[in-house]
């Protein structure tokens, strides 16, 4: 039946993708189709339960489909870097911040610049998170936690309680505007989630291309 939810098996990778009738292989299909197959195992890794080589059709479906999470990976990793060096130009600059002086707005701009960098650090990390997710499993999670727990399994980072507070306080940036908290928003910042930040992005840059 045209349009059917149907499961093939082929060289021991079980994949299920509603297709049309008669069933084609891999090779066959069109691009728009190809790009949307799930595999039930990692396209990245060889089968679990059968040593038999790969047919020369799935050899060249492994091999687009890594390719191009390989382009995707590059482009995520290329911009957290990015975002990412323009977070370490502002911890230079840094200079501990006095809630009771009154600064001018030229004074400023710094911190502002130090927590603006901070938020799309944060963002482009966990954008880079997902990618490299999708690149080794085909998927992503469906919670933040489960992101997380999977980037702590591979050693991209070590205290995911840690990435939910980060988080929390990219939020919290929004919204507070006294000197006094804003002080301690800065502190967090430079001392411990930044360097997290800056350390994420060495782990990255050792991930194969």
């Amino acid at each position: 039946m045209r349009g059917a939810a149907a499961t093939s098996t082929c060289c021991s990778i079980r994949v299920r993708r509603p297709f049309p009738s008669p069933m084609r292989h891999p090779a066959a299909l069109p691009a728009r189709w190809r790009r949307s197959w799930t595999c039930w195992w990692s396209i990245r890794t060889p089968p679990l339960k059968s040593s038999r080589p790969f047919c020369a059709p799935c050899n060249w479906f492994r091999s687009t489909m890594s390719s191009e999470f390989a382009l995707l990976l590059d482009a995520s990793r290329r911009r957290y870097e990015a975002a990412a060096e323009l977070l370490a130009a502002s911890l230079v600059r840094y200079r501990p911040f006095d809630p009771v002086r009154a600064y001018t707005p030229e004074e400023l701009e710094p911190y502002d610049a130090l927590c603006d960098r901070y938020m799309r650090a944060v963002e482009m990390a966990i954008r880079c998170l997902r990618t490299v997710e999708r690149a080794r499993l085909a998927v992503n999670s469906e919670s933040y936690r489960d992101l997380l727990s999977n980037a702590a399994k591979w050693s991209l980072i070590e205290d995911v309680e840690q990435w939910f507070r980060m988080r929390d306080l990219r939020n919290r940036i929004v919204h507070d505007y006294l000197p006094e908290k804003l002080a301690e928003i800065y502190v967090l910042i430079v001392r411990e989630y930044a360097p997290e930040l800056l350390r994420l992005r060495e782990k990255l840059r050792q991930l194969p291309s």
